[in-house]
């Protein structure tokens, strides 16, 4: 696209026929990336933005992995809610010095208390809530 040539649309969707512990009992999903890069500072800056929103489906399992001892754990049919993510990720490169900050799972923070925003992959596992990741890197030049 001429008009917006850092924008980078990404597009997701899966169907899962059997939902086993290979899905994760994930079943149905479908999600959105959108990511753009751009320079600053007469191009000695690269920022990278990353938006990624899933919604995830029929989530029925009958499978699911322990998880201390990470084997195959099999039980009862097992339904979950629906369940949306929202995660946001912002980049800036200087050189060799990166700094990102993280934000999982955004919508936990705007809909507190509200179906829909609670993130459960495991039953035995309590909900995650939002998360957020800074991470500071620097590769040193000899």
């Amino acid at each position: 696209n001429t008009m917006f040539q850092s924008l980078e649309l990404g597009l997701m969707y899966n169907k899962e026929k059997f939902v086993t512990y290979h899905t994760g009992g994930l079943g149905d999903w479908m999600g959105l990336d959108i990511k753009s890069k751009f320079r600053l500072f007469s191009g000695y800056m690269d920022i990278t933005l990353n938006i990624n929103a899933k919604h995830f489906s029929e989530r029925v399992s009958k499978i699911y992995f322990n998880p201390i001892e990470y084997v195959p754990v099999l039980r009862s049919e097992y339904k979950s809610e629906e369940m949306n993510i929202l995660n946001c990720n912002i980049r800036a490169k200087v050189s060799s010095f990166t700094i990102q900050y993280s934000w999982i799972n955004m919508l936990e923070l705007f809909n507190y208390n509200k179906k829909g925003t609670e993130v459960q992959f495991n039953p035995e596992m309590p909900l995650n809530g939002w998360q957020k990741n800074i991470s500071i890197e620097w590769h040193f030049i000899d």
